[in-house]
């Protein structure tokens, strides 16, 4: 008895082609997938632009913190104030990119006030017993009282913080990038 397959419908003439639907359905797949491609390789190529700006960034200010030292010297040295160096890197090919070094001077607290800063924070370690021991801090403390004013002239001659600030534009986005370092001047 010869089996008759009245339900399966065969295409006509050899027809193994696709239908108008699956081929919109494959590219509306295909669509979603090169946009998803492509927004990953848009921030791809983001990211890596902004590693070698950040990159090329970082040498320039390592670069001006040298000049500004050499700068500083050249034109007599450590001074007892603040000094500020500002300009551009426009010998280096940055033109659109700008800097500010700030060479700090540190000023050092006189004896009384660190005195003054011992004494209230004794006051507030004695709490309600309102005793207080004295140890051998305390006698250290008060001996250097003697050599505290070479020391502070020490420090404020000899020891500079520096800050060096880099800024500029990723199209209309400011950036800054900043390196604070301290110098001494081992004369």
């Amino acid at each position: 008895m010869p089996i008759r397959d009245h339900h399966i419908r065969r295409r006509k003439g050899g027809d193994q082609g696709f239908t108008l639907l699956e081929v919109m359905v494959a590219m509306a797949i295909l669509a979603m997938s090169m946009t998803s491609l492509l927004a990953s390789q848009t921030a791809s190529i983001r990211a890596t632009r902004y590693a070698q700006q950040v990159t090329a960034i970082a040498f320039l200010v390592e670069y001006q913190l040298i000049e500004t030292e050499y700068v500083m010297r050249k034109e007599g040295g450590w001074i007892l104030q603040d000094k500020i160096y500002e300009g551009n890197f426009a010998l280096q090919g940055w033109p659109e990119i700008r800097h500010k070094c700030v060479v700090d001077f540190l000023e050092i607290p006189d004896y009384s006030k660190l005195r003054a800063a011992k004494d209230e924070s004794d006051r507030s370690k004695q709490g309600e017993s309102g005793l207080y021991y004295k140890d051998a801090s305390d006698k250290a403390f008060g001996a250097l009282a003697m050599v505290w004013p070479m020391v502070k002239q020490a420090i404020e001659r000899s020891i500079r913080k520096v800050n060096c600030t880099v800024y500029w534009k990723d199209g209309s986005i400011p950036n800054e990038f900043t390196i604070s370092t301290f110098w001494a001047d081992p004369e």
